[in-house]
């Protein structure tokens, strides 16, 4: 029983979270296999740094992080955010999971910070935000190589995205 509940409820994150995608994303562009310049984050544009690439409008790929981000609808936000967490949570053995509080361009959001062990035996640092920036809500995921203590750990271009708040430590709660 525990198992049919379990699963009841991964497959309803991934149709919640499928059908927001749909409803408020549109394909990339197929015709070009160069990465854009710059990418638009909530109709803002960011200059997709150099050594970096845009993988989709919605994701950049870096040596040192990688950022992704997914449009919601206000219903979708209530409860996406915090089981995309845990569900990454699951994909990781030994994940540790916290809470804490940031902003996603300025305005106030809220966030899970997991910390994990990579395959290649390093340690992952992910930060799964959610907020409203200029009127949408947005999902972000942001994955790094090093523990975001503060702004300046998060490079330039999530930092335009992600800022962490002047009183948030971030440390990870098991």
């Amino acid at each position: 029983m525990r198992i049919f509940i379990a699963m009841k409820s991964i497959c309803t994150l991934v149709l919640l979270f499928c059908s927001s995608l749909a409803f408020c994303q549109t394909a990339a562009p197929a015709t070009t296999s160069t990465p854009a310049p710059s990418v638009n984050f909530c109709g803002q544009n960011l200059e997709v740094t150099e050594g970096c690439t845009s993988t989709s409008p919605y994701q950049i790929k870096c040596d040192k992080y990688d950022i992704t981000w997914m449009y919601m609808d206000y219903a979708v936000m209530k409860t996406a955010p915090e089981e995309f967490a845990k569900q990454m949570k699951r994909e990781h053995k030994r994940t540790d999971m916290a809470p804490f509080e940031c902003y996603i361009s300025g305005k106030p959001a809220k966030g899970f910070k997991l910390s994990y062990m990579t395959d290649a035996g390093g340690m992952a640092y992910q930060l799964i935000v959610s907020g409203v920036a200029n009127g949408q809500p947005v999902l972000v995921q942001l994955t790094l190589d090093i523990d975001p203590y503060k702004n300046e750990d998060i490079p330039a271009l999530p930092r335009q995205i992600v800022q962490l708040t002047p009183t948030t430590q971030l440390t990870t709660a098991k």
